[in-house]
């Protein structure tokens, strides 16, 4: 996912540093930043804190990549926020 890895490297982190203050693995971070997964509501509460963002504006950024289809997934699988 360019958006949230571009959003890991402005706030200067690894993806080993992200998963840490996260609470999340490593393989988490990296599924999400190529595009091969979608997070659960629960880590996309982790991950917008440990990067100072609002949960809504991370879900927004990591709908992004695949259009209205992928949008209306995440929303189902993740819920409100």
């Amino acid at each position: 996912m360019g958006k949230l890895r571009d959003l890991r490297l402005e706030l200067m982190l690894t993806q080993d540093e992200l998963a840490a203050k996260a609470g999340v693995s490593k393989a988490t971070i990296v599924a999400l930043e190529s595009g091969r997964t979608r997070a659960f509501a629960s880590t996309l509460r982790k991950l917008a804190a440990a990067l100072e963002v609002q949960p809504s504006e991370l879900r927004e950024l990591l709908a992004v990549r695949g259009g209205a289809a992928d949008q209306v997934s995440l929303t189902t699988r993740c819920g409100p926020l």
